[in-house]
């Protein structure tokens, strides 16, 4: 038996992004990746009007989602709502794939706004092709894993300027990530831990002629493995 453990943190990243009528700025959080799987889909947990397919998006605004980048465009809310939008996605060649369930509440009021979400998530591994096991029967906590999801943010209209300012938090307790088992060719058995943590801080500005935004935030992942192989 092997232990091999891995543990990942992206910390301190600072997202930023300013816009006007005669330039503009622009960054992204880029999280550290060490398998050739695009995981994206994994974490599309929160509910967007504006989503297109295969990813594809706009320079359009979208109220529902912008709250969750930026804390403080939660003021873009026009109407209180309940959300829940389930997501069903698969890697091809026997690659695995996930299914998410998840409930999102969005509050605009005449100053306060906010939203809470939650999401429970199941992940299939890849097909009994040997990379995972080599023999006997497959238990249930073999075949899948679970994961939990949970954030919200709130906000404030700031005066008649056009100002708001929003804080938002999120964290996830993870039991698996997409793309793992291309890590430990021949593993036996791989056990997955770990947890995200996200903490954002924006401020944003409309007015008729431009949009001003900018949004700190600290991420952080960490992931444990625990690999068995058999000699």
């Amino acid at each position: 038996m092997t232990e091999n453990r891995l543990r990942r943190l992206v910390a301190g990243t600072i997202l930023a992004a300013f816009s006007a009528c005669d330039g503009q700025a622009v960054a992204q959080l880029i999280p550290i990746r060490t398998v050739p799987v695009a995981t994206g889909d994994q974490f599309l947990t929160t509910p967007s009007a504006n989503f297109g397919m295969a990813g594809l998006t706009y320079a359009v605004d979208d109220s529902i989602a912008d709250g969750w980048s930026n804390p403080a465009k939660g003021a873009l809310l026009s109407e209180s709502s309940l959300l829940s939008a389930p997501v069903y996605y698969g890697i091809s060649n026997g690659g695995g794939g996930g299914l998410t369930f998840p409930a999102t509440g969005l509050v605009a009021g005449e100053n306060w706004f906010g939203g809470v979400t939650a999401a429970l998530q199941e992940i299939d591994n890849p097909g009994t092709d040997g990379r995972f096991w080599t023999g006997g029967a497959e238990r249930l906590s073999d075949v899948s894993a679970r994961n939990v999801y949970a954030g919200g943010f709130v906000g404030r209209r700031l005066g008649s300027g056009g100002w708001s300012l929003g804080v938002g938090a999120g964290t996830a307790r993870l039991e698996a990530m997409d793309g793992v088992d291309l890590l430990y060719a021949g593993a036996e058995r791989i056990e997955q831990s770990g947890s995200i943590h996200d903490l954002r801080l924006g401020v944003y500005r409309e007015s008729g002629r431009d949009r001003a935004s900018a949004v700190l935030v600290r991420n952080a992942v960490s992931m444990t493995h625990d690999v068995t192989y058999l000699r």
